[in-house]
Formats: C-alpha cells, structure tokens, sequence
C-alpha cells in the first residue's frame, strides 16, 4: 500500500531534495506540491494526503498556526513539520497544534523514511536535536 504524501515548503530546492528522496522507495507518493499556505489549502481540497510534510515558515502563512488549521478541518492528515529551527519552542508549538513529527531540513533520507512511516501509523517522531527533554506537549 502506498503512503501519500503532499510537501508545502517555499523553496524549490528541498522540495525537489525530498521528492528524490522520496522516489527512492516504491511504497511513498508524492500527489502534491504546495510552495505558499494558499496553494496548499488548495491541494488539500483536491486529495489530502496520509502524510503532509510542512515548512514552518511560508511566505504567506505561518506554519505552526497552518498546522492547527490542517489539523481541524483535515484530521486525517498527519503533519510532520520540516524545519531549520532546532528551538524547542518549536517543536512545541508545531505538536500542540497537531503535528506528530518534526524534522530538521537537514535529514537523511533513512529518517525522512522513517518519520513518515511513524506518523503514518499515528506514532510521534522527532529528530534527535527535537527530542530534548524539555515540556514539548
């Protein structure tokens, strides 16, 4: 069975990164890409995916309150926030609107697999920097 998957992030680069990425494992889909808050809210009218990887910052919409909106009126969809911001407050904001994954932008593939498998199967994952033992809930 297939994991869809949709990308919102701004930049064209760690899109195409993680759509090669993607590729590389028959079982994942890639059915969206969103570059603004708007185009995504838009895609997920069309297909919402299993798995929505999410930039925090977009150029037209905050991330973590993007999360929260995704989250209510699609609960289906399980959001892992892709990132360069290591802050716990983060971490924090992103899980306590929905999100069940935080990754860094610099993941390897083997963890971007993985963290989609997780939320995929309703499960928490952080990267290592994200897993400080701080009230991340």
């Amino acid at each position: 069975m297939d994991i869809r998957i949709g990308i919102a992030d701004d930049h064209l680069l760690i899109i195409n990164g993680l759509e090669t990425m993607l590729q590389a494992s028959p079982h994942h889909k890639l059915i969206f890409k969103a570059l603004t808050g708007a185009a995504l809210m838009e895609a997920l009218e069309q297909e919402a995916p299993d798995v929505l990887l999410l930039d925090i910052q977009l150029p037209d919409a905050n991330g973590v309150d993007l999360c929260k909106q995704v989250s209510e009126l699609y609960p289906d969809v399980r959001v892992i926030a892709l990132t360069n911001h290591e802050e716990t407050m983060y971490v924090r904001k992103m899980m306590r609107n929905g999100a069940l994954g935080y990754l860094l932008k610099s993941t390897d593939p083997e963890s971007l697999l993985a963290a989609i498998g997780k939320a995929y199967d309703g499960e928490e994952y952080r990267t290592s920097a994200s897993k400080r033992p701080c009230c991340l809930r």
